[in-house]
């Protein structure tokens, strides 16, 4: 890292818990390593109510600050929510701009913070960075309503946001491509994909105890991690698995994770004639991820090709890489695609149950293959995705667009 503090406000849009105050690469790159050198800032909402206008916490060496934004039902309590917590985040960062001399100000996917992050751009002459990780035009898939037309909304912002950034940190190449499509100059803008910490998630974590937990002993074990919703689709999979059972192949089938498409995947595994072979763990601590993907023969990466995931950078394939494991992935992912095909480090099937239990039958039964492709998937995260190494490219890119505004580096 260089020597020269820089000065950097994040504006986050996920609410703040002191267990994971913030998504794991906004925890690892300016949590953990570039604050190390630089002096940073977050500002994020809470569920908590507060009699003052923040909360201020450490996380690191990092300042959070914090701002009540209670989660609400009705339309009107929501809307009423949502204009106090910018307008107080507005006030909360009028506050900061006069104490602090901020070198950078960034908004990780937030429009509406986006919009107030351009008026301090402007009225202090810094430069304003945008991390752009999921596409807004996902208010496609709602049904028309008040939400549909805020997504429109959102989307109509977005587009002058981007088009007044300094710098974007699109989460992939193909997400570039398609801003690139949409007019946005490539010029100002550097993938930065998911990465993984080697540190947290290392292959030398015993899983024992989690095989012991769900009578994992005896068998190999396939292991999905992640979001069981409704928009992900993951019926295939537990098609997929009951096909692997038929060949009389003794698997079982560990689901991690949570989401209101959960009981229709519980009932699908009794329908199949699976469920005694289905575990459904439901949430579990991100710091807790390690020992499950350390019990797992083989891990999955099923990610449904809609156009909001094509173009993302799938988290679960790095970790799971980094812990030598064989990952099987739908190659309609195209960052999915190219890692594997580079790397070596899994089997690419398509996004459908006979695909995907072919792939795994494939791995089952040629175990040096599997333990092959684990080794190498490591190897390549090691190089290419740990988050160290993606901090330094970061602060490497906040100085050439410091260069660019006039501002000494001396």
């Amino acid at each position: 890292m260089e020597k020269i503090n820089l000065n950097i406000c994040l504006l986050l849009p996920d609410y703040f818990s002191e267990e994971m105050p913030a998504r794991p690469a906004i925890t690892e790159i300016y949590g953990k390593h570039l604050s190390l050198n630089h002096n940073i800032t977050w500002i994020c909402p809470s569920k908590k109510l507060y009699t003052q206008l923040f909360d201020l916490q450490k996380y690191e060496q990092v300042n959070v600050y914090s701002i009540s934004h209670p989660i609400c039902l009705g339309l009107m309590s929501k809307s009423f929510n949502f204009i106090m917590y910018y307008y107080k985040l507005y006030k909360l960062m009028a506050v900061l701009f006069t104490k602090e001399n901020f070198d950078i100000i960034q908004v990780r996917n937030d429009v509406f913070s986006a919009l107030i992050a351009i008026y301090f751009k402007n009225k202090y002459r810094i430069p304003f960075v945008f991390q752009y990780s999921f596409p807004i035009d996902a208010f496609k898939f709602r049904k028309r309503n008040i939400y549909y037309f805020f997504g429109i909304l959102q989307n109509y912002l977005q587009k002058y946001i981007l088009k007044n950034a300094d710098l974007i940190f699109p989460i992939s190449e193909w997400m570039e491509f398609k801003l690139i499509k949409g007019g946005i100059s490539k010029s100002k803008m550097v993938p930065l994909p998911m990465g993984v910490n080697p540190e947290l998630f290392d292959f030398n974590i015993d899983g024992s105890k989690i095989r012991e937990r769900y009578g994992l002993t005896d068998y190999k074990v396939l292991l999905y991690v992640g979001s069981m919703d409704k928009l992900r689709s993951l019926d295939p999979i537990i098609h997929a698995f009951s096909l692997i059972r038929k060949t009389n192949l003794d698997t079982k089938l560990l689901m991690v994770g949570d989401g209101n498409d959960r009981s229709h995947l519980e009932e699908l595994s009794v329908k199949f004639g699976v469920s005694q072979y289905i575990i459904f763990t439901g949430k579990v601590s991100y710091f807790e991820i390690p020992y499950y993907i350390s019990s797992a023969d083989i891990c999955l990466s099923p990610i449904r090709p809609l156009d909001i995931y094509k173009v993302s950078s799938p988290t679960k394939l790095f970790e799971s890489m980094v812990m030598r494991k064989p990952v099987v992935a739908n190659k309609e992912i195209q960052e999915q695609r190219e890692v594997l095909e580079v790397s070596n480090g899994g089997i690419l099937v398509e996004f459908q149950a006979e695909s995907f239990a072919s792939g795994i039958i494939r791995l089952l039964k040629n175990p040096d293959i599997a333990k092959a492709m684990g080794e190498k998937g490591y190897r390549w995260v090691i190089e290419n995705r740990s988050y160290e190494s993606m901090a330094y490219n970061v602060e490497k890119e906040y100085f050439k667009l410091l260069k660019s505004y006039g501002v000494s580096q001396s």
